[in-house]
C-alpha cells in the first residue's frame, strides 16, 4: 500500500491497493451545481487561456455565493472521483480548500457563507472523500479541507474564554464532531468490508490522514495556562475504537510511509494528554513501535538500504519518544526508558549517514536523550527509573558502573558525530561557506542560530545538526548529577586526596566552599578524552618567557604528531569533545586544572590551530580556544596562556596551506590536505572568529592585553597590519581580529598608534576605491583587475571604528608632559580624520561593487525636473547600511567638537574639520533610505542615538557652517519623524524623539523648506504634530512621557506656531497632560534643557495674545505663563539674589495697575460652578495621579527616576550643544514679557496667575 504523508503536506502521487469507491455521501444540500457545469468551470481553471481562467473563477465564485456548501461538497466529490483527470481534481479540491479557509467559520461579506445547518454536511463530506481519495495530491488537498472543517476557531464559539471553560463533555467540546465522525465512519466501512471481504478499511491511507486531522485539534490543552488536564472523552472515544485497536499496530509495520503517519498521530495525541485507552498494555506497544522503528533504520542502514522514508519514520518515533518522556515520565518505568534510550542510541549510532533527513533524525535522538536527563531530576521513583534506564547499557557491556555505561554511550553514540566525517569534507569542498557557519563561535555563531531558529525550514534539522546535538547531549550528560548516591559520583581514590584538595580551592571562584564533585557523565567524558590522549605521542612544548610574551614574542608552532599518530578524523574529535568538557565543567564551577588546560593547549590546540596538516582539525583547534579560553577563570596566570592563545590563532590566519592541485602527493585520499582557496578562507574566517570571541569575552583579556602588555598587542597588530597591506582583497580575518584587540587593548593603546594603524588600513585600501572626480570613476591601482570584496570592506571599517574608540578611551597617565598631551590630541584627530575619510571611500568602493539600478539612477538624476513632493527621491538607492558607520562617525564628531578647545590649528585638525562634517552629512543623507529598508537598514535606538550625539557634536565645533549642521539635521528630522510616525518599540521611540529634537534645535535647520544643496528633498512632515502624536502615545511609563515631553519643547522653541493660536492651545493641553505623566517640573532643572522648555512657552503665549487671536482660556494661558516666569527667572538668577528672599517674600507688589482683586474668590468659585464635565474629570485625574504617585511602588519610582535622569541628562547635552546654556531665551522672554505686561493684557490679572516673587526676581535680573 502506498501512502502519502498529507499531515506534512507532503504530496506522492500513488497507487493505492485499497478500494475507492465512493461511500454513502453526505446529505444532499439544496441548490447544489449542475455537475456538467461545475466540470467545464474546473476544466476552464486549469485552461492556458487567461480570459477563460478568469471567466471560470467568477462564476465559480457566484456560485459560492449563492450556495457555499453545495458547491463544497460537489467540489469533494470531483476531488475525490478517479473517474476525473488529475487536473481536474487538483482543480477542485484547490477550490474548495480556498473556500473553506476564507468563508467556513467567517462569512464573506456579500460572498460565500456555510450556515451552521450545513456545516456538518460539509465536514462528513470531506471525510468521506479523503477515505476514497485516489492519490497523494488529492489526498493532501483534500486532507487540507478536512482539517478547516474540523477545527473550530476559539473566535467562532465566542471567544477563547468560552473555549476554555467549557467541560470535557463531548456534547460541549467543540473538537469532538471531527473526532466522532471518524469512529462513525470506521464502524461502517470497517462491517461493510468484512461482508464484502475486502481489505481493511483502516488501512486506506486517506482514513489514516483522517484520523490524524481529528487527533491535530488535541494536541493542546484547553487552558494553556494548566500543566495537566484530563483526557477530553472525545478523545477518549477515538482512542479507544480507532487508534488503539488499529493505528497504534501501524506504529511497528514494516512499510516506512504508514509507520511515519501512524506514529505522527500517536504523538498529536499524547502531546498533552495521557488518554487511558493508551496506558498500560498500548503504552508499552507503542515504546515498542519507538524501539522497532530504529531497529529497522539500523539495520537496513548496515544493508545500504535505508531509505528516506525510513529516516523520517524514525524521527517521528524518537518526537514521540520524546513527548513520552517529557509529558508522561511518571508512566514510564525502567524497562520504558531502558527501550527508549536504546532506541536514541540505535538511530544516533548509525555510523555516517548520507540521507537528508539524517541529522533531523539523529538530532531527535539526543534531544530525546536530553529528555531523559531531565527525568533524572523529577521525584522518585520517575528519577530512579530514567538513570536506571541510561545506565543499565553496563549489563550489556560488562563494565558495572554507571561512568562505564555512560563512557559506552558516549563511544557508540556521541564520538561518530563529533569525529571528522565524510559529510564535513564535502561540504568545505562544495560550500565553504556553510561549513564556516556550522563550525562558528561566538557573536556570529549566536546569530546563526537564532536566524536558523526564525526562519522557515532553514537548514537540517532546524538548524541543528548532528554534531552539535551530540555536544550539546554529552554536555547535558556532564552537568547532571544523577541520583543522590551513586558509585560513578564518587571522589577518587585516596591517594588523589591532596591533588583533589589543591584543585578544589583553585575552581571555586568565589572561595565559598568546595567545588562540587564531579558526575557520573563529567568521568565518562574524561575518561573517553584521556583515552584518546593516551593514544597520542607525548609533544614537545615550545615555551616563550611570560615577561618576553609581554613584550610581544611568539612561539613558533609545528605539526602536532599526534594527528598521525590518531588520525584526522580522531583527532577532529578530540578537539571537540574537549570543549565540551571543558564548558560543561565551567558551567558547574568545576573549570579545569590551570596546569592540565595549559598543557593541553600548549601541546595540542595552539600547534594545531597554526600548523596541522587538515584543514579540518586546525577549524576543530581554533574553535576549541575559543571555547576553553571564554570559559577560563580570571586568574592571574590566565593572562599568559591568552595572549599565546590569540598569536596561535593570528599564526592560523597568516598560514599559507597548499591550495589542491598544487600537491602532487596524493597518495593519501584521507588526509585532508586538498583545500581550495574558498575553503582556505573559511578555515581561517573561523580562526578569526575564534580570536574575537577570546578577545571580547575572556575574563582575563583586559589583564592580557592591557597596560602591561603593550608589546605584545603592538607585536599582534603588526601582524595583523603585515596582512591587510599584502592582500587588501582577502583581509577580512585580520581585520577582524584587529578591530577586537583594539576593544580588548582599549585605555593601553594611545592614541597615536591608533592613528597610525588607521592610516595603514586607509592606505592599504585607497588604491581600490574609486575615485571622488565624477568624470573617472576607475579604480586606480596597480592591478584593477584585483576588487576587493564588499565584506572586507565592511570589516575595515569595523577595525576603523574600534581603533577610533581606542583613541578616545586613552588617558594620559598622571603627571604626562604637555607635549605627550598635544601628541594624544593629534593623533585623536588623526584617527577619527582617517577614518571619517574611509567610510566615505567604503560607499564609492559599495556603489562601485553592487551599483544600483539604472533606473534608480535616471531617477535620481532626473528628480529635480518635477514636483519636489511626488516622491521620486524615495526610489534613491543608498549604500548597503553598516552598523559600525554611525558609532564611528559619532566618535569623529566628539573628537571634532573636543579639538575646538584648543586655539592651535594643525594639519591634523585641518583635515578633521573637512572630513567630519563632509562624511556626516553624507551619511545623514542615507537614512530616510535606510529606515524604509526596514531590519537591513539598521536605523534604530543606537543609531538614533548616534545621530543625536552627531548633531550635538557638529553643532558644539562650529568649524562646519550653519549649511553643513543643517544638511545632516534635515534629513535626520525626516528620519527621526517618520519613525515616530512607523515604530511601537519604546526604546527606538524614545531615542527617535531625543534625535528630533537635536536636528530642529541645530544651528540653520532649515524647517520647513528644502535641505542646502539638496532641493528634490523637502521635509515633508509637519513636526509639530509629530511631537503631539508622540506626546499623546507616550502613556506607557515617565521615562516615555519625559522624552516626548522635551520634543515637544524643542520643536515649538525651533518653529513657533506661525500664529495659530489654536494649534498652540492644543500644543498647551498636550503638553500639560505629558508633564503630568512625566513628573515634570521646573525645580531642580537649570541650563539649556529648562531654556528650550521657556523658549516654547514663550512662542506658545505669543501665538495666544497675537492679535486677531480668540481669547485664550485664562486657566492653561494662566498656568503656562506662571511656569515660563518661573523657569526664566531660574535661568537669570545669580548666586546673590538668593539673599533677598525673605525681602521678596515680605513685599507685595501691585502687577494689576489699579484692578480690583476683590472678586478673585468669587472668579473662582464661578469658575467651579461653570466647570465642564470635561474639566471636572481632568481635574480629578490629576488628583488621582498625584495620589497615585505617592503611593506607587518605590523601587518602580526609583527606575521612573532613574530613567528619566537619563533622559535630561541626554536632552541637557544636545540643547546644551545646540541652543546654548538658556540665557538667550530666558531674556528674550523676560523682554517680551515686561512689553506684553505693560500693554495690554486683555483683561489677565498677572498677580493672579503669575507667583509675585518669581516675576520680581525675573525683572531684576532681567535689569542686570
Amino acid at each position: 500500500m502506498a501512502l502519502a504523508d498529507a499531515t506534512n503536506v507532503v504530496a506522492t502521487d500513488a497507487p493505492i491497493a485499497t478500494a475507492t469507491k465512493t461511500m454513502s455521501q453526505a446529505s444532499e444540500v439544496p441548490n447544489a451545481p449542475n455537475p456538467e457545469k461545475l466540470v467545464a468551470a474546473l476544466d476552464d481553471v486549469a485552461s492556458f487561456d487567461a480570459a477563460k481562467r478568469d471567466a471560470a473563477a467568477a462564476k465559480l465564485d457566484a456560485a459560492s455565493a449563492k450556495d457555499a456548501p453545495g458547491l463544497c461538497i460537489a467540489l469533494l466529490r470531483v476531488a475525490s472521483d478517479d473517474a476525473h483527470g488529475s487536473a481536474r481534481r487538483l482543480a477542485a479540491g484547490t477550490f474548495a480548500r480556498n473556500l473553506l479557509r476564507k468563508a467556513f467559520w467567517t462569512p464573506e461579506k456579500d460572498g460565500a457563507s456555510f450556515p451552521d445547518a450545513y456545516r456538518a454536511a460539509v465536514r462528513v463530506a470531506a471525510l468521506d472523500a479523503l477515505c476514497v481519495a485516489p492519490d497523494g495530491p488529492s489526498r493532501a488537498l483534500i486532507a487540507e479541507c478536512l482539517r478547516l472543517a474540523g477545527a473550530v476557531p476559539a473566535s467562532a464559539i465566542g471567544g477563547s474564554s468560552q473555549f476554555t471553560d467549557i467541560t470535557s463533555s463531548s456534547s460541549e467540546d467543540p473538537r469532538a464532531d471531527l473526532a466522532l465522525d471518524v469512529c462513525e465512519r470506521l464502524a461502517k466501512r470497517g462491517s461493510f468490508a468484512a461482508a464484502k471481504h475486502e481489505s481493511s478499511f483502516v488501512l486506506s491511507p486517506g482514513f489514516l490522514l483522517a484520523t490524524h486531522a481529528a487527533a491535530r485539534p488535541f494536541q493542546y490543552f484547553r487552558d494553556a495556562a494548566k500543566a495537566r488536564e484530563a483526557a477530553p472523552e472525545a478523545l477518549e472515544t477515538l482512542c479507544v475504537k480507532v487508534i488503539a485497536p488499529h493505528v497504534v499496530p501501524m506504529c511497528g509495520c514494516d512499510d516506512a510511509r504508514v509507520r511515519r503517519a501512524a506514529l505522527k498521530v500517536v504523538f498529536r495525541v499524547v502531546r498533552a494528554y495521557m488518554p487511558d485507552a493508551l496506558r498500560g498494555e498500548v503504552l508499552r506497544s507503542i515504546v515498542a513501535s519507538i524501539s522497532r522503528s530504529t531497529l529497522i533504520l539500523r539495520a537496513r542502514s548496515y544493508e545500504g538500504t535505508a531509505s528516506e522514508e525510513d529516516w523520517i519514520a524514525a524521527k517521528r518515533a524518537l518526537r514521540l519518544a520524546k513527548a513520552l518522556v517529557t509529558r508522561h515520565a511518571s508512566m514510564l518505568d525502567s524497562s520504558a526508558f531502558l527501550a527508549i534510550v536504546g532506541a536514541c542510541v540505535g538511530a544516533a549510532g548509525v555510523e555516517d549517514p548520507t540521507a537528508d533527513a539524517a541529522d533531523a533524525a539523529v538530532a531527535e535522538a539526543f534531544a530525546c536523550l536530553e529528555s531523559v536527563l531531565a527525568a533524572t531530576r523529577e521525584p522518585k521513583p520517575t528519577s530512579d527509573a530514567a538513570w536506571a534506564g541510561l545506565t543499565d547499557l553496563a549489563s550489556v557491556s560488562g563494565v558495572g558502573s554507571p561512568v562505564g555505561a555512560l563512557k559506552d554511550l558516549i563511544l557508540e553514540c556521541v564520538v561518530p558525530h563529533a569525529n571528522l566525517r565524510k559529510i564535513d569534507e564535502e561540504r568545505l569542498a562544495e560550500d565553504p561557506e556553510e561549513y564556516a557557519r556550522v563550525n562558528a563561535v561566538g557573536d556570529v555563531a549566536i546569530v546563526d542560530v537564532i536566524e536558523e531558529a526564525l526562519a522557515d525550514g532553514g537548514g537540517s534539522g532546524s538548524g541543528v545538526t548532528a554534531r552539535n546535538a551530540a555536544l550539546e547531549f554529552v554536555q547535558a550528560l556532564v552537568t547532571t548529577v544523577g541520583p543522590a548516591v551513586s558509585p560513578g559520583a564518587e571522589p577518587p581514590a585516596k591517594k588523589h586526596k591532596k591533588d583533589t584538595k589543591k584543585d578544589t580551592k583553585r575552581d571555586g571562584e568565589d572561595g565559598d566552599g568546595k567545588a562540587p564533585s564531579p558526575t557520573p557523565g563529567e568521568s565518562a567524558l574524561k575518561d573517553v578524552v584521556d583515552a584518546i590522549l593516551a593514544e597520542a605521542p607525548k609533544e614537545k612544548i615550545e615555551k616563550v618567557g611570560k615577561s618576553a610574551a609581554a613584550a610581544g614574542a611568539v612561539a613558533t608552532y609545528a605539526a602536532p604528531a599526534a594527528e598521525a599518530s590518531l588520525g584526522a578524523s580522531k583527532y577532529f574529535g578530540l578537539f571537540q569533545l574537549a570543549a565540551s568538557l571543558a564548558s560543561a565543567q565551567a558551567q558547574r564551577g568545576r573549570g579545569a586544572k590551570d596546569g592540565a588546560m595549559r598543557l593541553f593547549c600548549q601541546r595540542h590546540a595552539f600547534p594545531a590551530a597554526a600548523a596541522t596538516d587538515s584543514p579540518h582539525v586546525a577549524a576543530a583547534a581554533a574553535k576549541f580556544i575559543a571555547d576553553a579560553l571564554v570559559v577560563g577563570p580570571r586568574t592571574s596566570s590566565a593572562a599568559p596562556l591568552l595572549r599565546e592563545g590569540v598569536a596561535a590563532l593570528i599564526a592560523a590566519i597568516e598560514r599559507e596551506w597548499d591550495l589542491k592541485g598544487s600537491n602532487d602527493d596524493d597518495t593519501n585520499d584521507d588526509d585532508g590536505r586538498e583545500i581550495d582557496e574558498e575553503g582556505v578562507a573559511a578555515v581561517k574566517d573561523i580562526a578569526s572568529w575564534a580570536a574575537k570571541s577570546v578577545l571580547e569575552d575572556a575574563p582575563a583579556a583586559s589583564e592580557a592585553f592591557g597596560t602591561l602588555a603593550v608589546g605584545a598587542v603592538d607585536a599582534a597588530c603588526e601582524r595583523l597590519l603585515a596582512l591587510v597591506e599584502s592582500s587588501p582583497a582577502h583581509s577580512t580575518p585580520a581585520l577582524r581580529v584587529l578591530g577586537a584587540m583594539a576593544g580588548a587593548a582599549s585605555g593601553a593603546m594611545t592614541p597615536t598608534a591608533a592613528a597610525g594603524r588607521i592610516e595603514r588600513i586607509v592606505a592599504a585600501f585607497a588604491p581600490f576605491a574609486p575615485s571622488t572626480d565624477e568624470e573617472d570613476d576607475s579604480i586606480e591601482g596597480n592591478d584593477s583587475s584585483i576588487d576587493v570584496p564588499l565584506d572586507a570592506w565592511e570589516a575595515s571599517v569595523d577595525a576603523c571604528a574600534a581603533l577610533v574608540e581606542a583613541a578616545n578611551a586613552w588617558d594620559a597617565p598622571e603627571g604626562a608632559s604637555e607635549g605627550a598631551v598635544d601628541e594624544a590630541r593629534e593623533g585623536e584627530m588623526a584617527a577619527a580624520a582617517a577614518a571619517a575619510a574611509h567610510v566615505a571611500a567604503y560607499w564609492r568602493a559599495a556603489e562601485s561593487l553592487e551599483p544600483s539600478d539604472d533606473e534608480d539612477e535616471e531617477d535620481e538624476d532626473t528628480a529635480g525636473d518635477g514636483d519636489e513632493t511626488d516622491g521620486r527621491y524615495d526610489r534613491y538607492a543608498p549604500p548597503p547600511a553598516h552598523a559600525a558607520v554611525a558609532s564611528l562617525l559619532r566618535a569623529a564628531a566628539e573628537v571634532l567638537a573636543s579639538s575646538r578647545v584648543t586655539d592651535k590649528k594643525t594639519a591634523n585638525s585641518a583635515r578633521l574639520a573637512a572630513n567630519v562634517p563632509r562624511v556626516c552629512a553624507e551619511w545623514a543623507r542615507h537614512l530616510p533610505a535606510w529606515r524604509r529598508q526596514g531590519e537591513a537598514g539598521l536605523v534604530d535606538d543606537a543609531c538614533l542615538d548616534d545621530l543625536r550625539d552627531i548633531v550635538a557634536a557638529v553643532s558644539t565645533a562650529g568649524t562646519a557652517g550653519d549649511d553643513a549642521v543643517a544638511a545632516i539635521a534635515g534629513f535626520g528630522a525626516a528620519t527621526a519623524a517618520a519613525v515616530l510616525e512607523d515604530s511601537d518599540d519604546e526604546p527606538t521611540r524614545r531615542a527617535a524623539a531625543g534625535a528630533l529634537a537635536a536636528c530642529v534645535s541645530a544651528p540653520g535647520f532649515p524647517g520647513w523648506s528644502h535641505v542646502p544643496g539638496v532641493p528634490t528633498f523637502p521635509l515633508r512632515f509637519n513636526l509639530l504634530r509629530v511631537a503631539l502624536d508622540n506626546a499623546e502615545g507616550a502613556t506607557t511609563g515617565r521615562r516615555s512621557a519625559r522624552a516626548a515631553l522635551h520634543l515637544l519643547a524643542a520643536v515649538a522653541a525651533s518653529s513657533g506656531f506661525a500664529g495659530d493660536a489654536s494649534f498652540a492651545q492644543e500644543w498647551l493641553r498636550v503638553r500639560c497632560e505629558c508633564a503630568g505623566v512625566a513628573g515634570w517640573t521646573v525645580t531642580g532643572v537649570d541650563g539649556a534643557l529648562l531654556g528650550a522648555h521657556v523658549a516654547s512657552l514663550h512662542a506658545a503665549l505669543v501665538a495666544l495674545v497675537a492679535p486677531g487671536a480668540p481669547q485664550p482660556d485664562k486657566q492653561v494661558f494662566g498656568a503656562a505663563l506662571d511656569e515660563a516666569v518661573r523657569a526664566a527667572a531660574t535661568l537669570l538668577a545669580s548666586p546673590e539674589d538668593g539673599c533677598d528672599e525673605d525681602d521678596d517674600d515680605e513685599e507685595d507688589e501691585d502687577d494689576s495697575d489699579g484692578e480690583d482683586d476683590s472678586d478673585d474668590e468669587a472668579t473662582i468659585n464661578d469658575g467651579l460652578e461653570n466647570e465642564t464635565e470635561e474639566e471636572f474629570l481632568e481635574r480629578y485625574a490629576a488628583i488621582a495621579r498625584d495620589m497615585a504617585d505617592g503611593t506607587a511602588d518605590d523601587e518602580l519610582n526609583d527606575d521612573d527616576d532613574e530613567g528619566c535622569d537619563e533622559e535630561d541628562s541626554a536632552y541637557q547635552v544636545a540643547f546644551e550643544a545646540t541652543r546654548g546654556d538658556g540665557s538667550r531665551d530666558a531674556m528674550a522672554f523676560a523682554a517680551w514679557f515686561e512689553t506684553w505686561r505693560a500693554g495690554d493684557t486683555r483683561g489677565v490679572r498677572v498677580s493672579s496667575v503669575v507667583d509675585g516673587a518669581a516675576a520680581k526676581a525675573l525683572a531684576k535680573a532681567a535689569a542686570r
